[in-house]
């Protein structure tokens, strides 16, 4: 399988992360730190290592986010929705959900401070994905 890049990584050539096959999820360690070959190891063998437990909602955000993204775009091309919400709704609650995982993985990756307003957004889009996680199929 071909390897590609995540559309949200930064600092690609510190980070062994950025890349994702199905059976070999990202991790974020230094590629120069002394564990990153037994981490390497690890992922080999277990397909995930102990580097994505340091933040796991960090490589639980890395995981979802793009997936999620790419959910939207498929529910809005084939206009699906779950039975008790309309087509924006649905589509607008999947922003919310997609806006807080961004701003969750800009705090933690960039070392951005996030003002209030944002912790806000990311707490509603949280609330959101565990209300709708069982509706996240099509």
């Amino acid at each position: 399988m071909t390897k590609k890049k995540y559309d949200i990584i930064s600092k690609l050539d510190e980070y062994q992360s950025g890349f994702y096959e199905w059976n070999k999820p990202f991790y974020l360690i230094n590629k120069k730190d002394k564990r990153a070959k037994k981490f390497k190891n690890q992922k080999e063998k277990h397909g995930f290592s102990d580097d994505e437990t340091w933040s796991l909602y960090t490589s639980t955000v890395l995981f979802f986010l793009p997936r999620i993204k790419r959910f939207k775009k498929i529910i809005e091309d084939l206009r699906m929705h779950p039975a008790s919400l309309n087509e924006q709704e649905w589509i607008d609650i999947l922003n919310k959900i997609v806006n807080s995982f961004e701003l969750m993985f800009k705090e933690d990756i960039n070392g951005k401070n996030i003002t209030k307003e944002e912790q806000e957004q990311i707490n509603e889009g949280l609330d959101l994905f565990g209300k709708y996680f069982q509706d996240l199929w099509w």
